[in-house]
């Protein structure tokens, strides 16, 4: 990954989530007009009585049962476009539900012969759409709450007549609540290394040692590399014990909690070495 594509993806960590979240200027996307460009014009009769017979399928019916009302009102943020380009219209929702107060909702459901399963359904927010003649490419960020301590970035790709299973892996990173300290620039030549401890927590500072020390801050839901984890360096520095700490991203290979690809922290020097 570039450096200065890196750098892009960590300063989403100090996105602010109020009830209108925003993000940086750098990362407003045009994804809302890129969705208008691509979604079919529907009158809004004809909108709302297709979102009823949506939402009046499972699973979406204890939903609508619940939400229908204020769903139907907001009919700017229901968008009817062909996602796998197979002729049928498939349904995107995207805007603000009463489920999630911090982030934005996003449903999407597949249209197959005029049934709509749901692929797709929880908080999130786009932070890139495009369609091009192949297929249809966009990254999500899901930003953890309730005590969750990492936000995730998924990418995906749907190629054109392929069904829309979303299943990727996805990149971590420490959300803002947890007060990470991410380096201010990003070394240009990487170099790669290994973990040699049997289990190591990364930390959000270059200054903690142990699992206990990272206790006391209060994490939850940690994920630990395991001996042989391989990741690269993207920054170092010495801290006030004259310790040499690295800030990594560290490839996930061995079982967690979830299907992550990435994960990014500190490391001491003592628990990895240099990949020969």
């Amino acid at each position: 990954m570039k450096a200065n594509i890196l750098i892009l993806l960590l300063f989403i960590s100090f996105c602010s989530y109020a009830q209108q979240k925003t993000f940086p200027d750098f990362l407003v996307t045009d994804t809302i007009v890129k969705l208008k460009e691509n979604a079919i014009i529907i009158s809004d009769t004809g909108k709302i009585n297709l979102l009823r017979s949506i939402y009046n399928k499972e699973p979406f019916l204890s939903y609508y049962q619940a939400y229908g009302k204020e769903l139907i009102t907001k009919l700017d943020d229901h968008y009817f476009i062909d996602l796998n380009q197979d002729n049928q219209v498939d349904y995107v929702y995207y805007g603000w539900a009463p489920p999630c107060n911090f982030q934005k909702y996003l449903i999407i459901a597949e249209n197959r012969n005029s049934v709509y399963l749901v692929r797709h359904w929880r908080e999130a927010d786009f932070i890139n759409f495009n369609i091009n003649d192949t297929s249809t490419i966009f990254q999500l960020l899901t930003t953890g709450c309730c005590g969750h301590k990492y936000d995730y970035i998924n990418s995906y790709c749907i190629n054109k007549k392929d069904s829309i299973i979303l299943v990727n892996k996805s990149d971590v990173f420490w959300q803002k609540s947890c007060e990470p300290r991410f380096p201010d620039t990003i070394i240009e030549c990487n170099e790669e290394i290994i973990i040699i401890k049997d289990s190591v927590l990364l930390s959000l500072f270059p200054d903690v040692w142990s699992v206990k020390d990272l206790g006391k801050i209060g994490l939850s839901n940690k994920y630990y590399c395991k001996r042989g984890n391989q990741g690269i360096i993207l920054y170092s520095e010495v801290n006030e014990n004259q310790k040499e700490w690295y800030f990594i991203r560290i490839e996930l290979n061995n079982e967690t909690q979830l299907n992550e690809r990435y994960l990014y922290g500190w490391i001491c020097s003592d628990d990895i070495k240099l990949k020969d």
